[in-house]
């Protein structure tokens, strides 16, 4: 049957706290350190990882605010040169107009002074005729054969000329 001794009871026991002490000494602690100190580098290891997502958040909101920034400026620059362009393109439609209308000034001033240089030149040469008509008058006889004469050499001498 069992016995039951109590020197291998106290025997037994002291061999198991010394093996638990050994073992808590040697392998549990160590382990535990280990553990510790795995959970620490692990801990280290996720507050840089997150360190590092915040700074490369702040840097892509600078780069995104930047972007915005320099995009702006690209409008704000092709709203001045749209701007410069149509006032530049107004300014040579004027000056145009401006060309345009002093030409025709220009044009309807010469063609006025031609008119009344020819007509001056017609009345001169009327006048002309008129005088030298009224000379052969003058110069003829009274007759009604030589009067029809002069006034048909008369309108034959301005149908050439005119």
């Amino acid at each position: 049957m069992l016995s039951l001794d109590l020197r291998t009871f106290i025997f037994t026991v002291i061999n198991v706290l010394v093996l638990v002490f050994f073992l808590y000494r040697f392998l549990f602690k160590p382990v535990r350190e280990i553990l510790v100190a795995r959970q620490n580098e692990l801990d280290n290891s996720y507050r840089e990882a997150e360190e590092a997502n915040q700074k490369a958040n702040a840097l892509k909101k600078q780069y995104e605010d930047t972007m915005a920034q320099v995009d702006a400026e690209r409008q704000e620059k092709l709203e001045k040169t749209r701007l410069q362009a149509t006032s530049e393109y107004d300014e040579i439609i004027g000056n145009a107009r401006e060309k345009a209308t002093k030409i025709i000034a220009d044009a309807k001033i010469e063609a006025e002074r031609q008119a009344e240089q020819k007509q001056h030149e017609m009345e001169e040469e009327v006048a002309m005729l008129v005088a030298k008509a009224a000379y052969k008058i003058a110069a003829s006889k009274d007759s009604v054969e030589n009067n029809q004469k002069l006034y048909d050499t008369f309108l034959e001498d301005a149908e050439k000329k005119g």
